[in-house]
């Protein structure tokens, strides 16, 4: 989608393009759950997780929102908008931050909080039974931005090693060693639930 950082009017033309979109993927959906019960699951990173935090909310009042729920990967939406799009969402979200992400800057003149959720701290406010937090560590050396919405890329074979942990509301869960394919699988699992226990053998970051 071209980066948080374009002009408004190139944002608002983004927006519109995701909100089409998600009216058309309504519609097969419509058309495809009279034969089977269908779930579609929706990953944005960056700019795109921004997009689907600002047109989520407007296709659920609609009627039109496809999405069961929705993964934010390193995401530049502001975290009361993306809080608002979660609780949108049939079976909530979950937001993955990745270390070695470029910094998470705010957008002068935007409106709204400027709290992106990409920053950890910000995505840690974000409470809610349908809402999940994880915080990724890739292995190995990486410079600052390298690992920018790398558990996005499945073929890229430094994502067949990295560590998790959740969000529990006090602190992290004990570290779970994972690949992409394993990472995505577990958070697109709704969180009806709640948050899981702390681990209290585990130090909180």
């Amino acid at each position: 989608t071209g980066g948080y950082f374009l002009d408004t009017e190139r944002q608002k033309n983004v927006d519109r393009f995701t909100e089409e979109v998600g009216k058309a993927l309504g519609r097969v959906k419509t058309d495809l759950s009279r034969n089977a019960e269908i779930s579609v699951v929706g990953v944005a990173g960056s700019n795109g997780g921004r997009a689907f935090s600002e047109v989520i909310p407007k296709l659920a009042q609609a009627g039109s929102n496809p999405l069961d729920s929705v993964v934010f990967i390193d995401s530049r939406g502001e975290a009361s908008k993306t809080q608002q799009a979660c609780f949108a969402l049939p079976c909530g979200c979950s937001i993955i931050n990745t270390n070695k992400d470029y910094p998470a800057l705010d957008v002068p003149g935007t409106g709204g909080s400027h709290k992106l959720v990409a920053n950890h701290e910000y995505a840690n406010e974000i409470q809610g039974p349908k809402i999940r937090v994880f915080m990724v560590e890739k292995d190995g050396p990486a410079s600052l931005g390298q690992n920018h919405v790398a558990t996005m890329t499945p073929d890229d074979p430094s994502t067949t090693s990295l560590s998790y942990k959740e969000w529990t509301g006090s602190g992290y869960t004990r570290a779970k060693r994972a690949n992409n394919e394993q990472l995505l699988s577990e958070a697109s699992k709704p969180n009806s639930l709640g948050p899981p226990p702390l681990d209290a053998t585990s130090p909180s970051l």
